[in-house]
């Protein structure tokens, strides 16, 4: 298990919060899309161009399900359809593009075949959906970020762990490792005890030469809101206390950085008309 440690090169401001994001090949530039749009992103000098705007409208749609579609890149056409209930709020393609995995609120997950759409593979955790018995009388939680691992072998599940009041959002910050390629998909890791505080996990990102992990999200209550693990045994090797909900890590593709990104609360009082800049990006030097 090799020591890591991540140094901090940048740290600035986007107007909104930013909800998912995309580095180019060169690590040069980021796309990201915020709230009140999509921008073009140096981190070097810490600027940003608005690109694109989001629309807005509202239909009824004769169908509900399925919940996951592939769809062509090139064409926009939908390629399969594939049934996962109830919502489904984390989805992911195996490192060779053979297989998409999703995983829903009642944490169960399914595996098909990108091409066939054959069920490959189905289980079910309960670690990380929450029944309320306090304020929520609901299953609220479930399964927020999938990733597979280099080899496509196994699964990495993030989220939050159970609690009996799920709004207060203290539960555990949890990741589990599960091998689903076997007859019986079975866990065979998980987030370790003393390794972690309180807070919804959002975010997984694998590094580049396959040895670690990050995982990201909220914090509720502990010293860490992401961290890098060791992805053969699990074991934490580096902290960070952000201060703001990450939504999104990722890696340079040559691995030397790790970029995060988000929102530092949700502003309530405009000033001239707008709101003060609370997305946030920072970016980290990767040293392992």
């Amino acid at each position: 298990m090799k020591p890591t440690s991540l140094n901090q090169t940048a740290r600035f401001k986007m107007p909104t919060g930013i909800l998912g994001t995309s580095v180019s090949d060169d690590g040069t530039s980021l796309v990201a899309a915020c709230m009140d749009g999509i921008y073009l992103v140096d981190p070097r000098n810490e600027s940003s161009e608005k690109i694109g705007q989001h629309g807005s409208s509202a239909a009824f749609l004769p169908e509900r399900e399925p919940s996951v579609k592939i769809i062509s890149a090139k064409t926009g056409e939908i390629q399969h359809s594939l049934p996962h209930v109830p919502s489904v709020q984390a989805v992911a393609f195996s490192p060779d593009g053979q297989f998409v995995a999703a995983g829903n609120l009642m944490g169960e997950v399914r595996v098909w075949n990108a091409h066939s759409a054959e069920l490959a593979a189905s289980f079910t955790t309960p670690d990380f959906t929450s029944w309320g018995i306090i304020k929520s009388h609901c299953y609220l939680g479930g399964i927020f970020a999938l990733e597979f691992t280099p080899d496509g072998k196994e699964l990495l599940l993030a989220g939050m762990g159970p609690m009996r009041d799920p709004m207060a959002g203290n539960g555990r910050q949890l990741w589990q490792k599960w091998a689903w390629t076997e007859p019986e998909p079975r866990m065979i890791d998980e987030t370790h005890k003393g390794e972690s505080g309180e807070g919804l996990m959002e975010t997984l990102a694998v590094h580049p030469d396959g040895q670690q992990f990050v995982m990201g999200g909220r914090l509720r209550g502990g010293d860490w809101n992401a961290t890098m693990f060791d992805l053969a045994f699990g074991a934490r090797i580096a902290t960070l206390k952000t201060g703001f909900r990450v939504t999104e890590a990722i890696f340079t593709l040559d691995g030397h950085q790790l970029i995060l990104v988000g929102a530092q609360g949700q502003p309530k009082t405009m000033v001239d008309g707008v709101f003060p800049d609370f997305g946030q990006i920072e970016v980290y030097d990767v040293a392992v």
